[in-house]
C-alpha cells in the first residue's frame, strides 16, 4: 500500500481508536483537508458525527492551522433500522446486513446502563456480550469518551461519547451515540 508522505503528525493523544487500528488514515486525510479548505476557502465545513474521531481531527487542523472555517458536527443519518448511513453497508451481504442493524439498538442500551448508574466498565462488557449475542465478534473497539477530549471515561460526563467500530464479515463499521449526563 502506497502511504500519503504527510506533513501532518497526530499526537500522541489522538494515536487512539480508528488512528491506532487505521495507520496513516487520519494523516492522509489532514492533507486532503488542508488543501481542499486552502483552494475553497469556505467559512463552514460540515461534517457528519458518524465518524466522530475524524471531526475532532479536522477541527484540530483548523485550529492548529488557525484556518477561519467553523467545523460543525452534522448528526448522523441512519437507516430505517437504525444503522448509520455509509457507502460500506452496500459490502454487506443480506445476513450481515441484518446483523449490523443491532449496532445501534445496542448503542441505545448501553448508553441507558451508563446513564441508570451502571459502572462505565460493566456496561461496555454487557455491550460487548450484547454485540457478540447477535454475531459480531470482531470488536475493534467499544468505549466512552470525552467528545472535546478524546480521553477515555470511568463516569459520564455531560461530553460523553459512546464509539464503536467492528468488523461484520469482512466489512469495518462505526458508529457512536452522545451519551450526556442526565
Amino acid at each position: 500500500k502506497n502511504k500519503i508522505n504527510s506533513k501532518f503528525k497526530l499526537k500522541k493523544s489522538e494515536k487512539i481508536l480508528c488512528a491506532n487500528k487505521r495507520k496513516g488514515h487520519f494523516e492522509g486525510v489532514l492533507e486532503v483537508m488542508d488543501r481542499l479548505l486552502n483552494l475553497v476557502k469556505p467559512k463552514f465545513l460540515y461534517l457528519g458525527e458518524k465518524d466522530f474521531q475524524q471531526l475532532l481531527v479536522i477541527k484540530q487542523l483548523t485550529r492548529d492551522l488557525d484556518l477561519p472555517v467553523q467545523v460543525i458536527g452534522a448528526q448522523t443519518c441512519r437507516e430505517r433500522d437504525g444503522l448509520a448511513m455509509s457507502s460500506r453497508n452496500n459490502y454487506l451481504s443480506k445476513s450481515e446486513r441484518k446483523i449490523a442493524s443491532n449496532i445501534y439498538r445496542i448503542l441505545k442500551i448501553t448508553k441507558e446502563r451508563i446513564q441508570s448508574g451502571i459502572n462505565v466498565d460493566v456496561a461496555i462488557q454487557n455491550g460487548i456480550a450484547d454485540l457478540n449475542s447477535v454475531g459480531i465478534y470482531k470488536i475493534d473497539y467499544f468505549s466512552l469518551r470525552d467528545q472535546e477530549s478524546f480521553e477515555k471515561l470511568t463516569r459520564l460526563n455531560k461530553n460523553s461519547r459512546l464509539l464503536v467500530a467492528l468488523r461484520i464479515g469482512s466489512t469495518r463499521l462505526i458508529d457512536n451515540i452522545a451519551v450526556p449526563d442526565v
